[in-house]
């Protein structure tokens, strides 16, 4: 807890920590639950259309925490990256050995606020989803006509009402949230003991992305397909897949649950993340 309290001071006096948090908490409720009930309304002949609203509780589960990791790829993990590399920039890191610390235990530092910030993300996220399914879950289904169904109608084809479900149906979604996020802070955490520069760490993080995905077109191009499901970034995605705006807007985005051995792959490679941060902060000048 010592070294939690520490990770603290450090941070609460940081305005971009305070700014991008309230981002995340503000926009994430604004997209998931008051934009989807203000984009539709009744169209015509008392008939209500609206088209980004999740029509049963695991697509609301699956949409809430799909658009969170998003937000928290974008937002939380430029938070810790900041928060790390600005502890060499000015020298902290060396001072916290210089007064005492052993380096593991500055390492400790860094992975529980790693951890709590995971935690937290996740708590926020289930109690989002919560409002997110009950208010979605309080509108009578016969009310509401998707963009697809009023297509249907047009061509004939008479619209079928689907029961919402139980508040909690789908809510395993906020586990794979929590163990996608760890995987993606782990890989932040690393890139920010390997790079040590905050601007060049961020572009860094976020440009992999981008050159995964050309690589994975290179090697399905060559006929590598099994190998692209199990790259670092591919196989973190794939805890909670984008199922495409299409489906998306259909209001009936499913997931395909993850399989064991991509929850294995996915563990494996936070492991290496961390310990790679461990090995790179352990093995280099802190100076």
């Amino acid at each position: 807890m010592r070294l939690l309290r520490i990770e603290w001071m450090k941070l609460k006096g940081n305005k971009s920590f305070w700014i991008f948090s309230l981002i995340f908490m503000v926009f994430l409720p604004f997209l998931v639950v008051l934009l989807p009930s203000m984009l539709g309304g009744e169209v015509s002949g008392g008939v209500k259309m609206y088209p980004l609203m999740p029509k049963t509780a695991e697509n609301t589960w699956y949409i809430v925490t799909l658009t969170s990791s998003y937000f928290t790829m974008f937002i939380l993990a430029f938070i810790l990256i900041y928060h790390i590399v600005n502890e060499f920039n000015y020298r902290t890191a060396r001072q916290n050995v210089i007064d005492g610390f052993s380096r593991m235990q500055y390492l400790q530092g860094k992975l529980l606020l790693m951890l709590l910030l995971c935690v937290l993300a996740t708590i926020y996220v289930f109690l989002t989803g919560l409002i997110a399914t009950s208010y979605f879950g309080s509108i009578p289904r016969e009310e509401l006509t998707s963009f697809t169904e009023m297509m249907g109608g047009m061509m004939g084809t008479k619209p079928v009402v689907i029961e919402y479900g139980g508040l909690l149906e789908g809510v395993s979604m906020v586990g794979n949230y929590f163990l996608q996020i760890l995987a993606y802070f782990s890989f932040a955490m690393f890139v920010s003991f390997l790079l040590r520069k905050g601007a060049l760490a961020i572009l860094v993080f976020f440009a992999s992305f981008l050159i995964e995905v050309i690589g994975r077109g290179i090697l399905s191009a060559y006929g590598y397909e099994t190998i692209v499901s199990y790259l670092p970034l591919k196989s973190m995605s794939m805890i909670l897949p984008n199922p495409g705006i299409e489906t998306i807007v259909s209001g009936m985005a499913v997931p395909n649950p993850a399989t064991i051995e991509n929850i294995v792959v996915v563990l494996i490679y936070s492991g290496v993340f961390i310990l790679g941060s461990i090995l790179l902060f352990k093995k280099r000048d802190i100076s």
